[in-house]
């Protein structure tokens, strides 16, 4: 979940020598903490090729989950989801663990 798009899970840098690779963090989800609280299985873990669900908690935009980095190949979209409460929802075969980037629409 981000409030941006997203075009390489595997990093960025922004100085062009410190590579930031996004992470699964334990907790790091906002709203209600009993609704939105996932287990720790996947902290610290690479977000690029691993993730097999996905949560939309933005009111307005749409979230499409890519196959390929820079916002390419089969996709998924999540639409929007106001409130306390985000369910997830699995990505499609295709994408489970095989994700690459996220445009946010």
């Amino acid at each position: 979940m981000s409030n941006q798009s997203i075009p390489d899970y595997y990093g960025y840098s922004p100085n062009g020598a410190t590579l930031v690779i996004y992470v699964f963090g334990y907790g790091q989800i906002s709203g209600n903490y009993n609704t939105c609280r996932l287990g720790d299985s996947g902290e610290g873990q690479p977000v690029k090729n691993n993730a097999a669900s996905a949560s939309n908690g933005e009111c307005v935009a749409t979230h499409r989950v890519y196959y390929n980095s820079g916002y390419q190949g089969i996709s998924q979209a999540f639409s929007p989801t106001c409130g306390d409460y985000w369910p997830s929802e699995n990505l499609i075969a295709d994408l489970k663990n095989e994700n690459a980037s996220a445009k946010r629409t």
